[in-house]
């Protein structure tokens, strides 16, 4: 025996036992690059997620100084009107002369 396979009918060569790890371990290293890429795209993930939240936090504050803003402006305008109708309740009220 020379240690080698034979490669009768029934037997197995060196070609087909080359051809058949090769089948066993071309998906074991696709599988470990996937796992590989599958652990980075989940570091992207998560750093988008933080960008995203930032983002948000930004939007609230930026929401709320506008609805105060807006708020304050409603409130000063409100002001304004109520001492304008008030002005012209006093300057349109009946002097003594016309009573």
């Amino acid at each position: 025996m020379s240690g080698k396979p034979t490669g009768g009918e029934g037997g197995l060569s060196w070609k087909r036992a080359a051809e058949y790890l090769k089948s066993i371990l071309t998906p074991e290293r696709a599988v470990r690059t996937l796992q590989s890429e599958n652990v980075e795209l989940r570091r992207q993930v998560d750093r988008l997620k933080q960008v995203v939240d930032d983002h948000n936090g930004q939007l609230k504050v930026i929401l709320s100084l506008m609805g105060s803003t807006l708020d304050n402006r409603v409130e000063s305008t409100a002001q304004k009107a109520a001492v304008d109708a008030v002005v012209r309740l006093l300057g349109s009220s009946p002097t003594e002369k016309d009573i």
